[in-house]
């Protein structure tokens, strides 16, 4: 171990053992935390935020929303690998069991591949 690169480390020190050999020996964990008024202030706007989002649209079907939010990360997911997906064609090609472009496969494998990893009877191991 280079004990130069850890000398000025914010999270522990290094200590020369008896057999010759420098160890690093880390801060206590949780470290201290130290908050500007700033990111409190943040941090509390933020807070109330998403109360009043949740004072104002209430989900009353929670799994119909997680549904929605599966189909949305699948077209972001489409997107993100090069291919153009919009909302719509996902849900046409669902419906219709025939995906007409590489996006709706993709996104399509997306939402078959989550929904399978969430099913209880496979081992936590495969999943």
């Amino acid at each position: 171990m280079d004990s130069y690169l850890f000398a000025a480390s914010p999270s522990g020190r290094v200590l020369h053992t008896g057999t010759g050999y420098d160890a690093f020996v880390p801060d206590p964990l949780p470290p201290q935390l130290s908050w500007r008024s700033h990111t409190v202030n943040a941090l509390s706007r933020a807070s109330y935020a998403i109360g009043t989002i949740r004072g104002q649209a209430p989900v009353e079907d929670p799994p119909h929303f997680e549904a929605l939010l599966l189909r949305r990360d699948a077209v972001s997911a489409a997107r993100i690998e090069g291919q153009h997906l919009g909302i719509g064609e996902l849900l046409t090609a669902e419906a219709t069991g025939a995906p007409g472009s590489r996006g709706a496969r993709l996104g399509l494998n997306y939402i078959r591949a989550f929904e399978r990893a969430r099913l209880e009877e496979l081992p936590l191991s495969l999943r």
